[in-house]
């Protein structure tokens, strides 16, 4: 089975073998981020708070969106790969990350119950070479270009593994379950703001599956180290929520984005439909429903007692959250009535995005029924089929090379369709004309007339001896020939609370802070006392001290949790 997922992988990353990439929805978000972050760690700022070569070199918020996965393509980009390069290792990093922790969950899952390792792994590598290949994953990976929401649904089977240990295991699996629910939580909240939403939902009717008192227990060590570990995110993120920050173009009307069951199923033309299941996850679906039934069946009867008939009640969960996926991504769901007397909904922007829930469940499902039909772990106490009922795992293992074949008909003709943007020419910044991307995150009241001019403006009495920008850092000196009154100068930055202006002495050394505020054109003023007759000003982003302080908190409970991870394992050593 191994094979199988070598082959799925190979297929899944297809479009990653080229020097170009897929033109697709997203791909300029995703480039103009890349670039920011990586200009932005070469001044210094961490965490990334302001990305300086959006909004035309002026600057814009970036903390509001989950970006800790484009540190990868970022610290890429800074090693000296062209943009496009940088994602694609993005990308291939994801792809190994989804198989690795899709593998992993399904695992668990297996050994809720055995101390030992086991000896099947087959369920596992199925999961994963279908979670590669789902028609929804592809698309979302390569022709929608959503990185952060195909890394968020790499952590959703972790999150589902980790809770039903939680529900079902005993011993040393219980005691460390809800550190894996509090990883994997951590791993969508860093990833995608509205899946983690979505893994909120799921996770609470899970846990209320299993509800008990180690449960509960549980879930709050879960959120209390949750808390500690995303505090570098989390103060900076609330700083910055309650402001008076665009948005509005995140709110869509839901309806008009809703697809047919029809065209769920049978379109594939994956650029322009994103809302796809494709014939593999109808197969999983039907096949899937047959064995389910007549487990239940059995288990009414009592012939499934001792057979591992706890973990139906999970994969009738993951059944029953992939048909709700699908409902509420068609146009069977009332998108129209809900969206207008909720309007908080419409943030989610297509329905669609709920097809992330198919994609992750119907793999872990498919793998586990595949697993325990072909008899399971002897060693622990698995899930197996009746007799009559083996006949599903042959046909599982037939849709598993449908898919195969499917995938890579559809990878590779619309990656020859859509290479549309080439790492050696391709460049956000200088090749894209406008002066923002969408003007997300822009203070309210900005407009383009607020980036008419890119030159500071500086008081008459002021001599510039040097004036330079790179980006969200800019560099000025001068000489001061007023002193009767403070003054000010406005530099073409567009203003949020923490930028820092650092007055240097002709060595470079600090000798303090000047204020800043809001000035003309939303640009960050510099106030200059008169008693300051001249000197180098380095104005640049900075923070707070208590942006720092929640790092140092979350870098030291990481810490703390590689130390007790290490502590754990030469004790059972």
């Amino acid at each position: 089975m191994w094979l199988f997922l070598c082959a799925a992988f190979v297929i899944g990353n297809y479009p990653l073998l080229f020097t170009r990439m897929p033109y697709g929805h997203d791909i300029l978000g995703s480039m103009s981020r890349i670039e920011s972050m990586a200009v932005a760690i070469k001044n210094g700022q961490f965490p990334i708070v302001i990305l300086p070569t959006q909004a035309g070199g002026f600057g814009c918020l970036g903390i509001l969106y989950s970006h800790l996965f484009f540190y990868i393509p970022a610290l890429a980009k800074c090693a000296g790969a062209s943009t496009i390069c940088a994602y694609q290792f993005g990308c291939f990093v994801i792809q190994l990350m989804a198989a690795f922790l899709m593998v992993c969950s399904v695992r668990m899952i297996q050994r809720t119950n055995d101390e030992n390792d086991g000896d099947d792994r087959c369920a596992a590598f199925f999961a994963a070479a279908l979670f590669l290949l789902m028609p929804y994953r592809i698309g979302d990976m390569f022709w929608r270009e959503a990185f952060s929401e195909s890394i968020a649904m790499s952590f959703l089977p972790l999150i589902i593994a980790a809770v039903y240990q939680m529900g079902k295991a005993k011993g040393t699996r219980a005691e460390r379950a809800w550190i894996w629910l509090s990883l994997g939580m951590t791993g969508v909240f860093q990833s995608h703001m509205l899946t983690f939403i979505i893994a909120v939902v799921m996770t609470t009717v899970l846990c209320l599956m299993y509800i008990k008192k180690d449960i509960i227990i549980g879930a709050g060590k879960a959120a209390g180290l949750f808390i500690l570990l995303n505090l570098w995110y989390i103060v900076p993120f609330l700083r910055f929520y309650f402001m008076d920050i665009n948005t509005d173009y995140l709110k869509t009307d839901m309806s008009e984005k809703a697809g047919s069951f029809s065209e769920m199923l049978f379109a594939g033309d994956y650029q322009e439909t994103p809302n796809v299941i494709g014939v593999i996850s109808f197969l999983i679906l039907i096949l899937s429903a047959v064995a389910l039934i007549r487990m239940s069946i059995r288990k009414k009867k009592g012939e499934g007692e001792g057979e591992g008939a706890g973990v139906l009640s999970l994969l009738w969960y993951l059944f029953a959250s992939g048909v709700i996926g699908i409902f509420l991504a068609s146009s069977y769901f009332p998108w129209k009535v809900v969206g207008a007397r909720i309007d908080a909904v419409n943030m989610f922007q297509f329905p669609f995005r709920f097809l992330l829930v198919e994609a992750v469940c119907f793999p872990m499902l498919a793998g586990l029924l595949f697993g325990y039909d072909a008899g399971g772990n002897k060693k622990g106490d698995p899930v197996r089929l009746a007799a009559e009922d083996r006949r599903a795992g042959t046909v599982s293992a037939l849709s598993l090379l449908i898919a195969l074949l499917l995938a890579a008909a559809g990878v590779v003709s619309a990656a020859n369709e859509y290479n549309g943007m080439n790492t050696e020419s391709f460049d956000y910044t200088v090749n894209n004309a406008d002066f923002d991307y969408r003007q997300e995150y822009l203070p309210e009241g900005v407009t383009s007339a607020d980036f008419a001019d890119n030159a500071p403006i500086i008081p008459p009495n002021f001599t510039t001896l040097r004036y330079e920008k790179d980006y969200g850092r800019i560099e000025w000196a001068f000489e001061n020939a007023d002193e009767q009154a403070d003054s000010c100068i406005d530099v073409p930055l567009i203003y949020y609370p923490g930028y820092l202006a650092r007055l240097l002495d002709e060595e470079g050394k600090k000798q303090g802070e000047l204020e800043t505020t809001m000035g003309n054109h939303h640009w960050v003023r510099v106030l200059i006392p008169k008693e300051i007759r001249g000197g180098t000003v380095l104005i640049s982003y900075g923070g707070f001290w208590y942006f720092k302080l929640a790092g140092l908190i979350s870098l030291i409970s990481l810490v703390f949790l590689i130390g007790l991870a290490v502590y754990s394992k030469k004790r059972r050593i």
